[in-house]
């Protein structure tokens, strides 16, 4: 039994403890010069409990002090809110799968030696760029336990880079990303410098483009922000404060039926890797959207009390010392039956988006979106011709995916822990 619930079991009336160890390596380039070698060792330990029906918290950065720990708490707890949720109890969970012996042996030479060639590669694309290069490893090891009976012990390695360009000249500003995460040694810098080699080119050409509604290409990173007010709407605690419209929705045909959202915390590699969430419910492939109808909603066990709903198993903490919220893991986007290339050769004409800022302006629970087009180009001839600037981009996401959805890629790409295809709209409006 975990010291901590042990000691707690006897004080209050329910505990869970979550423990947090990591270490991390980091190295970055810069200016094709080594500028940053990080090396992190840490420990966290956070205490909920439950108390004469309120809840406490406390954490700390030393595991050897339990008895302070569940004190502390419980001195909280008569100023906690009431609550009467339970904590997860025994169940079963595959442990495995997110630890990767490759990635673990990654040292401070191996990353500084895959990051150096790229960074003079990327330099060679333009002499007065400003170029960042940067890799990182990190194993944690995650516990939970309860006095419900859960407890629960995984390992967990991260790994990825990132190679990232930016010109600045007088009226622009060009910045390019590639990069990639993964739990498993998998990192290819090659198809990163690639990716953006390949663009650099078109880039390079400005062109003026009229205010008005064009069908526009949601390249990896920015689907995320389409995604964003579905995964607002679909956030426990906002269906239990009445801020998602969605609260008696479920089963509901909300968007075109070609769009279907999987989370899969135990994806192989997948960024997000999670056999058990932050409060040790046992996680689970689980669809978000079915064919155009809302599946689930993210609820923690907090808040899947509240709702009177079973918790979804996507209770997430930043750290130790946070209360758990819940969100999605690893999002996989079902892809379409149509080759990038000929949607390409099909959409003359169209913006094909590649970056964004600011994009979280505007009601999210109403789906608006709007922000500026920070990497854009125009489609002519099959291909990404040239760049636009000073553009700003507004649409409605949920009228958007149910009714102007012309199509998903067949390709699927990765953007940290969102494995999407390119979704593409028409009629989004585009102001310059």
């Amino acid at each position: 039994m975990h010291p901590v619930i042990e000691i707690a079991k006897s004080r209050v009336d329910a505990a869970e403890v979550f423990e947090h160890d990591y270490t991390s390596l980091s190295a970055q380039f810069e200016a094709g010069q080594l500028s940053n070698l990080g090396a992190e060792q840490h420990s966290e330990i956070g205490l909920r409990i439950l108390k004469d029906g309120r809840a406490g918290f406390a954490s700390s950065t030393r595991k050897d002090e339990p008895e302070n720990l569940v004190s502390r708490a419980a001195e909280v707890s008569k100023f906690g809110k009431p609550s009467s949720y339970k904590f997860s109890a025994s169940g079963n969970a595959n442990l495995e799968g997110g630890f990767d012996d490759a990635l673990a042996k990654w040292n401070i030479d191996f990353l500084v030696e895959t990051c150096k060639p790229y960074a003079a590669k990327l330099q060679a694309l333009a002499k007065d760029a400003v170029v960042d290069v940067s890799m990182s490893r990190t194993i944690e090891t995650t516990r939970i336990a309860t006095t419900d009976g859960a407890d629960y012990s995984y390992r967990r390695t991260t790994g990825g880079g990132a190679l990232h360009i930016k010109v600045v000249s007088e009226g622009d500003f060009l910045n390019m990303y590639s990069g990639h995460a993964s739990t498993k040694a998998d990192a290819d810098f090659e198809k990163h410098f690639q990716e953006i080699a390949s663009d650099f080119e078109a880039a390079q050409t400005i062109q003026a483009i009229k205010p008005g509604k064009y069908r526009v290409i949601f390249g990896k990173r920015v689907v995320r922000d389409l995604l964003r007010p579905i995964f607002t709407c679909l956030g426990g605690k906002a269906v239990a404060k009445g801020l998602s419209p969605w609260r008696d929705m479920l089963g509901s045909q909300l968007f075109d039926p070609r769009l279907t959202i999987i989370d899969n915390p135990v994806r192989p590699g997948g960024a997000s890797f999670y056999p058990v969430d932050d409060e040790g419910v046992p996680t689970s492939v689980k669809s978000i959207l079915e064919a155009g109808r809302i599946d689930h909603f993210f609820a923690d066990i907090e808040t899947a009390a509240e709702l009177g709903i079973e918790p979804s198993g996507n209770a997430q903490r930043g750290s130790g010392a946070a209360i758990p919220g819940a969100g999605p893991y690893n999002c996989e986007v079902s892809p379409g039956d149509v080759p990038i290339a000929d949607i390409l050769k099909d959409s003359d004409g169209a913006i094909y988006v590649e970056g964004t800022m600011g994009m979280q302006q505007g009601n999210l629970y109403a789906g608006q979106i709007s922000g500026n087009v920070m990497l854009g180009y125009v489609v002519e001839n099959g291909r990404k011709a040239r760049r636009i600037k000073n553009a700003m981009i507004g649409l409605n996401v949920f009228d958007a995916l149910k009714n102007n959805l012309f199509g998903l890629s067949k390709e699927v790409f990765a953007s940290g822990s969102l494995y999407t295809p390119a979704i593409v709209l028409d009629g989004v409006t585009i102001s310059v």
